[in-house]
């Protein structure tokens, strides 16, 4: 097993990606790294790569992701991996697709997703339009008001932003 990367109390010497691309596998940095085992990964993580592999799946026509479901059969180890995705039922308004991230042969964890053709002028009904996105805030050093440390890993790489809620029957998402 390769040597797992350290937690990095400097702010800006932390990696500025969750996966590097090696040809076909993906290389985890230290924001996939999960809270339990620093020599696994975080769920999140490899749901987001699932996730991406499906949504990248060839398609004749447009269409969207409406389901995901992910079976973790094993951990995913801070080494190298590929996914892989195929769509397993090609229909005109619907697909499957599944997906799985194997390491060294083995499937590590799956998915399988259920795509539908998008409507005529769909194709961006999910972006809210109009919504500025709020300034990144000041990412915190060393600990909380509580005294406890940050975590290292994928809950680092991820920001936690408030944004407005529109009004009932307003405009927006």
């Amino acid at each position: 097993m390769s040597r797992t990367p350290e937690p990095v109390a400097d702010a800006s010497a932390e990696p500025t990606a969750i996966f590097l691309r090696d040809g076909e596998r993906l290389l985890p940095q230290l924001f996939a790294q999960g809270p339990w085992n620093p020599h696994h990964l975080h769920g999140g993580a490899v749901c987001g790569v699932l996730a991406r592999a499906t949504e990248r799946c060839a398609s004749p026509v447009p269409m969207r992701v409406v389901r995901m479901t992910v079976e973790m059969t094993r951990p995913v180890p801070m080494e190298p991996f590929e996914v892989h995705a195929e769509v397993t039922r090609a229909g005109r308004r619907i697909q499957q697709v599944d997906a799985r991230v194997a390491a060294g042969g083995t499937t590590l964890a799956r998915a399988t997703a259920l795509r539908m053709r998008l409507g005529e002028g769909a194709a961006g009904a999910a972006i809210p339009a109009r919504e500025p996105v709020p300034d990144r805030a000041e990412r915190p050093t060393g600990r909380t008001e509580r005294g406890i440390p940050f975590l290292p890993g994928f809950i680092r790489a991820l920001d936690f932003l408030r944004t407005r809620i529109p009004a009932h029957g307003g405009e927006g998402v």
